[in-house]
């Protein structure tokens, strides 16, 4: 192999990654799980963000980082469980509420227990 290959053609020259792109700023490579795969995408905009603030304390920048995740990903998580039981309250299923916003609906004594339940 010929060393004055490397940066030719044959060979890419070598550039770094992007510096947010590292475990040490919470970044998770190989995610799997879906809190990591959702935190990976916030990251690069935080770690711009956040870099002023927090200077070369890494420990902290990561700290922050990963309450930022956590508060975007719970915010996420409740407003598709939110979706969810909408839809189910919408669906056609006489156990929920869903029923009772029919226009050609007409209540029937035992209906007040349901409606209470949902």
């Amino acid at each position: 192999m010929n060393s004055n290959a490397v940066g030719h053609g044959i060979f890419p020259p070598y550039s770094p990654g992007p510096k947010w792109k590292d475990k040490k700023f919470g970044f998770v490579p190989d995610a799997k799980r879906r809190i990591s795969l959702f935190g990976n995408n916030p990251l690069p905009d935080f770690y711009e963000s956040f870099k002023v603030r927090a200077g070369s304390n890494v420990q902290l920048t990561k700290r922050m980082f990963i309450a930022e995740r956590d508060r975007q990903y719970n915010i996420t998580v409740d407003i598709e469980q939110l979706e969810n039981r909408f839809q189910y309250l919408l669906s056609d299923n006489p156990a929920c509420a869903g029923r009772f916003l029919c226009d050609d609906y007409k209540p029937n004594p035992h209906d007040g227990s349901n409606i209470i339940r949902c």
